[in-house]
């Protein structure tokens, strides 16, 4: 009598019991891994996305916000045209900022001079005030209905370098000055 020799289902064509054993524990060890790898593959994209809301909430604690004061303003008649004096104050008012840009319009009007000191900042720190001075001519008939306005637009990055613009809409009347702001607004690198 041959162990070896189930009638049919010989040893030499359809293999031993442990070679049997051997391809049922790797393919359920095939199994397994592949069911790791796939729960690894889960784990780690969250784990990004909570890396990433992290950064986000980082980023925005970091953000520079800037705020815009009109100090002064005078207004002198000459001819038909209306010299406008103006002193704003900017500054910091959450974190520091580094390359600070600043860029003037004239919105109904021409600005005639206007000082910035240091016109392009390399760094201002948190609550620390800058002067800006402008003086601008406007016609007396444009100004005496609608009034005038100034664009200050403010290009600066905070400190990991992200890029962020905030502009500032200074509107002046003969009774009522306003500024309204906007930003800041993150501009993404390509």
């Amino acid at each position: 009598m041959n162990i070896n020799n189930f009638g049919p289902f010989s040893s030499d064509v359809w293999g031993t019991v442990s070679d049997w054993a051997m391809v049922i524990v790797t393919g359920s060890t095939l199994f397994y891994i592949i069911r790791t790898f796939k729960s690894q593959y889960e784990v780690q994209k969250l784990q990004q996305q909570s890396t990433n809301i992290e950064n986000e909430k980082f980023r925005i604690h970091i953000t520079p916000v800037f705020e815009l004061l009109l100090i002064k303003s005078e207004f002198n008649f000459i001819n038909d045209e209306v010299e406008i004096k103006i002193l704003l104050d900017f500054r910091p008012i959450q974190n520091e900022c580094l390359n600070l840009k600043i860029e003037t319009t004239a919105l109904d009007s021409k600005i005639t001079s206007e000082y910035i000191p240091g016109k392009n900042l390399d760094y201002i720190a948190l609550n620390g005030h800058r002067g800006l001075h402008l003086t601008m001519l406007a016609q007396k008939k444009m100004f005496d209905k609608h009034g005038c306005g100034i664009s200050v637009n403010f290009n600066y990055s905070d400190i990991i370098s992200n890029d962020y613009t905030m502009n500032f809409l200074v509107a002046l009347t003969y009774t009522d000055n306003q500024i309204n702001t906007m930003g800041p607004l993150r501009i993404l690198k390509k």
